[in-house]
């Protein structure tokens, strides 16, 4: 990741804060759910299907679907720059089995 990338945020939002305040027409694409947020519209689970699909499509699942023993723990795992590293949601999740 670069050093800077907060500045770069800061940069962009002020940019597109300025280009709104202005009236002017920024050719970009923003998901449903920024655009629900600048509005400041409640966001819906169906939003989170335009910002990262297969995990909308996941969670779909999970919700439709029981869930069986041994399936899941209360922890996830998650790549660090190619390094997965397990975190526990709770103390001790990695031993805590989710259940119905």
């Amino acid at each position: 990741m670069n050093p800077d990338h907060l500045n770069y945020f800061k940069f962009i939002g002020r940019f597109i804060g300025k280009a709104l305040v202005e009236k002017e027409l920024i050719d970009a694409y923003f998901t449903r759910a920024f655009y629900k947020m600048i509005l400041g519209q409640e966001l819906e689970f169906k939003d989170l299907e335009a910002q990262d699909y297969d995990f909308y499509k996941s969670m779909e699942w999970l919700k439709n679907n029981p869930i069986d023993e041994n399936m899941f723990t209360f922890s996830y795992i998650y790549d660090n720059f190619g390094n997965h590293v397990e975190k526990e949601l709770v103390p001790g999740g990695k031993s805590i089995i989710v259940s119905e």
